[in-house]
């Protein structure tokens, strides 16, 4: 079985040398990929705010591609992302500590009255 980049699925049987096409596999798009149901094992359904999906071949129009025999991969690096994590904890920290010093500075000045 091949796929091609064009998402035309052609299959060759063991005795016949010719290729037979068998199927055309075809991308949706969506204009709000964000309102996207996630439904489960990286499953997406459609939701009214995600809009009704616009059937698109392969290849056309700045869609994309398909490319059999590839995986495809993060489009995070995941050492940036955990430096941002540790930048995001760090400053809850410190506005829990400022927080923290103004509770006591008001319970101090409670006391004093």
């Amino acid at each position: 079985v091949v796929v091609g980049r064009d998402g035309t699925v052609t299959a060759r049987e063991l005795d016949h040398k010719s290729e037979t096409q068998i199927g055309r596999l075809t991308l949706a798009q969506f204009t709000n990929p964000a309102g996207l149901e996630p439904l489960g094992h990286n499953l997406l359904g459609a939701t009214q705010a995600s809009g009704q999906p616009m059937v698109v071949q392969p290849g056309v129009d700045s869609t994309g591609a398909i490319q059999q025999g590839f995986l495809e991969m993060s489009n995070v690096t995941a050492v940036d992302e955990m430096i941002d994590l540790i930048n995001t904890q760090r400053a809850y920290e410190m506005g829990t500590r400022v927080i923290q010093a103004a509770d006591q500075m008001l319970g101090s000045a409670a006391q004093l009255r």
